[in-house]
């Protein structure tokens, strides 16, 4: 008879972890989603039609770009690498921002569908910032919780420009 444990699945290591480690995790997701979004907008700016459209999406790409290394500083504070995560929602909406940017021969509708699909991916960071915003004060990381704060205001403000 052996008394060695069957090996862990991954589900029940994961349930020994705590509100640190889903922040940890969440913050990594995060930082995917922007990096992965930013790498969109290039075909998205690409592709649009209007020139205030156009000069919006150069912007939104500065700011997911400071929005990763924001997140950045968020992973190295609570003491783990930024990268090695993938975000599967993210990889979702990249995906429909694609299908739906050449599904579209109208310049007007095409670039609807741009708008469109810029607000969920604004809509999804702030859902997620103020979700890390809300883990960091719970845990006393303040430093982190401000930078969350930030993310969630700019992304908002991001969200009502487009």
């Amino acid at each position: 008879m052996s008394l060695a444990s069957p090996p862990e699945s991954p589900e029940s290591t994961r349930s020994r972890f705590g509100l640190h480690e889903l922040l940890c995790e969440q913050t990594r997701d995060l930082y995917d989603a922007a990096l992965r979004f930013d790498g969109e907008l290039a075909h998205l700016r690409e592709v649009s039609v209007s020139p205030p459209l156009r000069d919006l999406v150069a912007e939104m790409s500065c700011e997911y770009r400071e929005a990763a290394e924001d997140l950045a500083r968020i992973c190295a504070l609570l003491g783990v690498p930024a990268d090695g995560v993938a975000c599967e929602a993210m990889k979702g909406l990249v995906r429909e921002a694609k299908d739906s940017s050449s599904d579209w021969e109208d310049s007007a509708t095409r670039d609807a569908a741009i708008i469109a699909n810029a607000q969920r991916v604004a809509h999804y960071g702030i859902a997620g910032y103020g979700t890390g915003l809300a883990y960091a004060r719970c845990l006393k990381e303040y430093d982190v919780a401000r930078i969350f704060k930030n993310l969630q205001i700019e992304r908002a403000s991001c969200r009502e420009r487009v």
